[in-house]
């Protein structure tokens, strides 16, 4: 009709020149959702590339962030279960150090005590005679106190010794002569000597006593003593002499098993095999041959009788 302006509907999509997505190229928009002015769109369920990107990243994100967290926490737990065991064993091993604490001035008895609580032992090395102060008082500790010393260490004491008892003196390497006289002011008599080859000690001097230097005896008690021969003589030289390799054999009564058999060893004897079983702390009694009798050198020693550890022996200390 005249005057009436036809409008021709304008194309939409592919037909009007859009352009087509390639295929397997995602969209940018996320499905279901409209720009600004334009219809929401249906998600399609069987979209694959359809967006899930950020709800899933920050669940992996924490999931990561939670096992990483409960992994630390157990690498600190075992640290501290290893720190705390190591630190228990160290506390009660051997190694631990402690302090020695002062105990000049106390008695054997209160001392004892204090001493064995931190770990620690005492041993007596000297007895002192004193008129004003109390048998068994400590004059003087080795180490010093609040030296630093691991558990179990000995602290060595000076102590007096008791009324009517006389402290045995020191007599090795002195002369026969010297030691009796040291043995009359301490109010003490010369017992058995013998006499043993030595390859350390001159002739004529002191090496070994019995009962041991600092231990206290009974006024009047004997002192027992072997006087070196000095070298023991090479065979060519004893053949001319017969009997000059013998040995004698030293005093062993009063000593653990464990030192009597160091003492024939150094005077070239040797312990009886049936006397090898014995308890190293039990006491030496009786032996055979007896003390003082010469024997060939190399020869064994049999201890017949012993005392158990601690059990007391006639005439030993």
């Amino acid at each position: 009709k005249a005057g009436r302006t036809s409008i021709q509907p304008r194309a939409v999509g592919p037909a009007a020149g859009a352009p087509r997505a390639l295929a397997g190229t995602r969209v940018s928009r996320v499905a279901g959702e409209a720009g600004p002015g334009e219809p929401s769109a249906p998600v399609d369920p069987n979209d694959e590339w359809a967006d899930e990107g950020e709800p899933e990243a920050m669940s992996l994100r924490s999931t990561l962030l939670t096992i990483g967290g409960v992994s630390l926490a157990v690498v600190v737990l075992l640290a501290s279960v290893i720190f705390g065991l190591r630190l228990i064993s160290a506390g009660g091993g051997p190694d631990a150090n402690v302090k020695v604490p002062p105990i000049a001035s106390l008695t054997l008895a209160e001392a004892i005590p204090i001493v064995e609580q931190l770990g620690l032992r005492i041993k007596v090395v000297e007895r002192v005679r004193s008129e004003s102060l109390p048998v068994d008082t400590i004059l003087s500790q080795s180490p010093e106190a609040t030296t630093l010393v691991p558990t179990d260490s000995v602290i060595e004491v000076r102590v007096v010794a008791g009324s009517g008892l006389a402290v045995v003196p020191d007599l090795l390497g002195t002369t026969e002569e010297e030691a009796t006289k040291r043995l009359r002011s301490a109010n003490l008599r010369l017992g058995q000597v013998i006499s043993a080859w030595s390859a350390e000690a001159p002739s004529g001097s002191i090496i070994q006593q019995n009962p041991r230097a600092g231990l206290q005896v009974a006024n009047g008690s004997s002192v027992d003593l072997v006087i070196s021969l000095g070298p023991e003589p090479s065979p060519s030289a004893s053949s001319s002499s017969p009997g000059a390799a013998d040995t004698a054999v030293p005093i062993l009564r009063c000593l653990p098993v464990s030192e009597a058999t160091q003492v024939l060893a150094a005077v070239g004897l040797i312990l009886d095999p049936t006397s090898s079983s014995l308890n190293p702390t039990e006491i030496v009694d009786l032996i055979a041959p007896a003390a003082g009798v010469l024997v060939p050198s190399g020869s064994s020693v049999q201890i017949v009788s012993t005392s158990p550890f601690g059990t007391p022996l006639a005439g030993c200390p």
